[in-house]
């Protein structure tokens, strides 16, 4: 049934009626709505917030065999978080939870394991399989922050390959952004799209939202406010396409947990623990993830002091770190391996390749030979080279490459290999040169 637009001269109010009439339906039409389907049981018009949800279930609403080819959620984080989720990880006081916080952002920023692989089964712990540039608000301000993201270049990339071999960086914004408010969220949202953010991580969550309650209690025990601020901080996530969390202060006492409403821990789609276990020792462990059946998920710490700087009377300051227990992800190169790794550079086949009979040869000229098996092994812990193909039982590959850190290392970052280039040395290749 369409709507009468014919009007009787003989109404004073009919020329009105019409035009008013007209308006409307030429307005529905711009917002491609069908004034006659958009009207209740009674014929009345559906008021503008129904019509913005029907016309919402009208074009998402999905039918099973859609439903079905939506992509399956892929890990941001192997284990942990999932791409487009956005958690919390709490901790008890002085537990770690700030320098845990770091060195996930870290991760993300290089393309690093949260851990590196263990002697005991060779895997890493947390693969991240979407590095990205960083996006850490500290709102509780700058304080120590320096000092601790010094002491974890210093202790973790001393040489600096890890950062040279990434394009991504981690951008600290040391004010507070209330994520309870939708102006602060939109302008979250500009600045990722601006700056190509994936992962965003908020220290502290009290912080954030502080002074959010107008009735002037504690915004954290209010589970309306809690639940909005998991949902702002889930469309920042969908909106990056990447993951984040907030670090959370513990409830009053010594106890574990998350300080705030209930609905703060329900809302959220993971949740990660930083805390001490029994016998002694720390741990990050995986509370939960409500897209993933994981369990006893969890990897051991220790807190280490790095020298970052003297004071004015030359004493030396300090910082702590987070050090997984599996070992380093790089290391200072000893002149000896830095050789040795030249050398095996310079007997790369044709795809950048080297088998482990050429290595010896290699080491053997760079004056390693009786230590040629420590040097490849160290080479690898390091990062410089890794095994290509299937492991063999003593641990051991047929072949080797060098890493994107390690062709930097010995200038060949700008190198393609070739069909018809096999063996060249160093010189003909003309590589940067290498530094210390």
């Amino acid at each position: 049934m369409s709507e009468n637009l014919s009007y009787s001269i003989g109404s004073p109010d009919a020329e009105t009626e019409f035009l008013a009439t007209a308006e409307r339906i030429a307005k529905e039409k711009r917002l491609g709505t069908d004034p006659v389907k958009n009207v209740d049981g009674s014929g009345k018009p559906l008021p503008g917030s129904a019509l913005e949800i029907l016309e919402r279930l009208r074009q998402k609403t999905l039918d099973s065999e859609a439903l079905l080819s939506q992509p399956v959620g892929e890990w941001h984080i192997r284990g942990l978080i999932k791409q487009g989720q956005f958690g919390l990880l709490g901790g008890k006081w002085k537990s770690g939870k700030t320098l845990a916080a770091i060195h996930a952002a870290k991760s993300i920023q290089l393309g690093i394991p949260w851990a590196p692989p263990s002697q005991k089964d060779g895997k890493p712990f947390g693969e991240v399989t979407k590095p990205g540039n960083v996006l850490y608000i500290a709102s509780e301000g700058g304080g120590a922050l320096r000092n601790r993201v010094d002491a974890w270049q210093r202790y973790h990339d001393p040489e600096g390959h890890l950062a040279a071999a990434s394009p991504y960086k981690i951008y600290w914004f040391l004010e507070r952004v209330n994520l309870l408010s939708a102006e602060h969220v939109e302008a979250l949202k500009k600045f990722a799209t601006e700056r190509e953010i994936v992962f965003l991580v908020v220290d502290t969550l009290s912080s954030s939202i502080s002074g959010a309650d107008a009735r002037g209690g504690n915004p954290e025990n209010d589970n309306a406010l809690m639940t909005a601020l998991s949902e702002n901080a889930a469309s920042i996530a969908a909106h990056i396409g990447g993951s984040g969390f907030f670090v959370c202060h513990p409830p009053k006492g010594d106890v574990d947990g998350t300080r705030g409403a209930g609905a703060l821990e329900a809302s959220a789609r993971f949740k990660l623990n930083v805390g001490e276990k029994p016998g002694g020792g720390r741990c990050v462990s995986l509370a939960f993830n409500n897209e993933a059946s994981v369990e006893n998920v969890e990897t051991f710490f220790t807190i280490h002091a790095v020298e970052v700087g003297k004071d004015e009377q030359g004493e030396p300051i300090t910082a702590p770190v987070y050090k997984p227990n599996t070992g380093e992800y790089a290391g200072h190169t000893s002149p000896q391996n830095l050789s040795g790794l030249r050398s095996i550079a310079s007997y790369l086949d044709k795809e950048g390749q080297i088998d482990r009979a050429t290595i010896k040869e290699a080491l053997e000229l760079a004056g390693l030979k009786k230590s040629g098996r420590t040097a490849l092994n160290r080479l690898i812990s390091d990062g410089w080279m890794e095994g290509v193909g299937v492991k063999k039982k003593n641990g051991s590959f047929d072949m080797y490459r060098l890493t994107t850190a390690g062709r930097k290392k010995v200038g060949l970052t700008n190198i393609i290999f070739t069909p018809g280039e096999s063996r060249l040395s160093l010189a003909e290749r003309k590589p940067a040169e290498a530094s210390e």
